[in-house]
């Protein structure tokens, strides 16, 4: 019983990862183009 909780936890753990990175890429992708539109905005 235990082993299952482990490999439920394990790949909750792996997705939640895998969210995260998604979003900080997404973040980082809306920061870059901000930065390039102010760039020629000037």
């Amino acid at each position: 019983m235990g082993q299952y909780y482990f490999s439920l936890w394990r790949s909750h753990k792996a997705s939640t990862a895998k969210a995260l990175i998604c979003l900080m890429e997404y973040i980082y992708v809306i920061d870059l183009n901000y930065k390039v539109i102010h760039l020629f905005d000037k």
